[in-house]
């Protein structure tokens, strides 16, 4: 009986201790698939809190691109998944608007941040940014949004005698919204982009924008901006996979979500 007595602590503390295991299994997780299609939003960078109302963050999609905004400016790339928790961002592109100091402070930070990042991981919902062993960056994922927010890929365009498939023989435009900062990015079939986006109830407009220059053979990137900036309102359908870019009625470009 003296015996059992000495065991049932240690007993105990197993418990403890696999319940802790569980919770802290539960907390946290290395799957990278928990990174893509999220706006993540920047709350703290080089020890520094991120005030609330600002617009910085990113979004990453499966096929390696980043989306986001620096706080003041649009911010589009590339990132290699090196190792489970290995990444490394690459061709960073930024619009070049002047911000307000306090603004422009945070833009240095978190894009030096990005560019030292050579890992990652996920607690509580919070995403830290490694450099070695020091976190540089900390984002937390926005409420998840069966709207705009995500990744679409062309599958109908209407416009000039030719068909889809002769537009775009090798690669099919894709659109990014990122509706945290009112922005949308993506590939035209040949450059990748970023525009402005206005959205007030199902009315939608697009500003100009910018785009590598890298030069295009066919007419499938003239003819996906030209009908991009004719849009004015959207439509999608029940179950959110599918979204219509209207002008009169009319549908111009139809998207399926990736």
């Amino acid at each position: 009986m003296k015996k059992m007595k000495n065991i049932l602590p240690i007993i105990l503390s197993l418990f403890v201790m696999v319940g802790c295991s569980s919770t802290k299994s539960a907390n946290n997780t290395t799957d990278i698939n928990q990174l893509f299609g999220k706006q993540w939003k920047l709350i703290e960078v080089d020890n520094q809190i991120v005030p609330e109302n600002s617009k910085a963050g990113f979004m990453l999609t499966e096929d390696n691109k980043v989306s986001g905004n620096t706080g003041c400016n649009i911010i589009n790339g590339q990132f290699e998944k090196m190792k489970t928790q290995s990444i490394k961002f690459s061709q960073m592109a930024t619009t070049r608007m002047a911000c307000p100091d306090d603004i422009n402070q945070v833009e240095t930070k978190f894009l030096a941040a990005i560019n030292s990042s050579n890992s990652w991981k996920i607690e509580n919902g919070v995403l830290s940014l490694m450099s070695g062993n020091t976190i540089v960056a900390k984002l937390k994922a926005l409420e998840k949004s069966t709207g705009l927010t995500g990744n679409w890929e062309l599958s109908y365009i209407t416009g000039p005698r030719i068909t889809f498939e002769g537009l775009y023989p090798q690669k099919k435009p894709t659109i990014i919204f990122n509706m945290a900062d009112s922005s949308a990015s993506g590939n035209s079939s040949c450059n990748s982009y970023s525009v402005p986006v206005e959205v007030k109830g199902n009315k939608i407009s697009f500003g100009e924008g910018l785009a590598t220059l890298m030069a295009c053979e066919g007419d499938g990137e003239t003819v996906y901006f030209q009908t991009l900036r004719s849009v004015k309102s959207y439509k999608m359908s029940t179950d959110n996979n599918t979204l219509e870019l209207i002008k009169d009625g009319v549908p111009l470009m139809r998207f399926t979500r990736k």
